[in-house]
């Protein structure tokens, strides 16, 4: 395989893996109310919002709160945290370490001191579903963080990434509690 295509490879496999994570931030908020395949994550919940506020909820702008913003999440994180996966970095940031043990610390607060909320507003199965979920996602994101810093090679990176922020726009920091 020449340089050439091996560049190509690596650049349609970042843009897939952002078209994957804009699929990913919609579907954490497809529902518009909290379920365990659309928890409505903090990622996307709090940019959509904001929006919402800002239009003074505009109806005309109502794809633009419902599509656009959470699919746009996503990328804009994964395209933001790491840029040079455009060019095909093998590396892993240190920031990336940090930011995921931020992450995982934060998780762990989130649904430990939620977890009365999410019974009482969401019931027991939703909220025992979304804290599996996510301590099988924390899990998986260290092994893949772990393995891309050991192997150092551009798949590996890719796919710690991506998973990471796929994990935060669609599970991590579900609504737990009432709706406004």
């Amino acid at each position: 395989m020449t340089n050439g295509q091996r560049e190509l490879n690596r650049t349609a496999a970042t843009w897939s893996a952002v078209l994957v994570l804009a699929i990913a931030g919609y579907v954490g908020s497809a529902s518009g109310v909290p379920r365990v395949r659309s928890p409505l994550p903090l990622a996307t919940t709090v940019p959509i919002f904001w929006f919402w506020m800002g239009v003074h909820e505009a109806a005309a702008l109502r794809w633009v709160i419902e599509y656009a913003i959470p699919a746009m999440v996503g990328p804009l994180l994964f395209l933001a945290w790491h840029p040079r996966l455009l060019a095909g970095a093998e590396d892993v940031p240190t920031r990336s370490l940090v930011g995921l043990a931020l992450i995982s610390i934060l998780t762990v607060y989130d649904l430990a001191f939620g977890w009365q909320y999410g019974v009482k507003y969401q019931g027991k199965p939703y909220t025992l579903a979304l804290v599996i979920v996510n301590a099988v996602a924390m899990c998986v994101a260290w092994v893949l963080l772990g393995i891309a810093r050991k192997r150092r090679i551009f798949w590996t990176t890719l796919a710690s990434h991506a998973f990471v922020v796929g994990w935060l726009v669609w599970f991590a920091f579900p609504w737990l509690g009432e709706l406004p």
